[in-house]
């Protein structure tokens, strides 16, 4: 049996090879969805693509108000990590799971997030595209 370090010196002989194998998904990548890249090639290449996506995603925002509003999935760990202000708006001032932001439309807060999540951005004046 194979036993665990832990921090503090605590050590557990609960966990053995053999349960970790019994409990290890079928497939290492099981748990995505085709979204993602079957082998990534850098961290923020998975990450890019989880923006937006309601898979793992712990926050909503709605965009926008009445017939133009929508709602806009997001994971609170991206955004805090990459923004002090979303840091501040989703960890201080409030644990809603959903925030609402009608000032902003849901194109233009989408822009936001894939830069936030990818670190690019690319705006195209003469088609309107991001």
């Amino acid at each position: 049996m194979m036993a665990f370090e832990f921090p503090l010196g605590r050590r557990s002989s609960s966990l053995s090879s053999s349960t970790l194998a019994s409990t290890a998904p079928s497939s290492p990548n099981s748990w995505r969805r085709t979204k993602l890249p079957a082998k990534p090639s850098d961290l923020v290449e998975c990450i890019a693509a989880l923006c937006c996506d309601e898979k793992l995603a712990d926050v909503h925002f709605k965009c926008g108000m009445g017939k133009c509003s929508r709602v806009v999935p997001a994971h609170r760990l991206i955004l805090a990590a990459r923004s002090r202000a979303m840091e501040q708006m989703l960890f201080k001032e409030t644990r809603r799971s959903q925030i609402e932001l009608p000032d902003i439309s849901p194109e233009a807060f989408e822009i936001v997030l894939k830069y936030i999540y990818s670190d690019k951005c690319s705006l195209d004046r003469s088609t309107g595209e991001y």
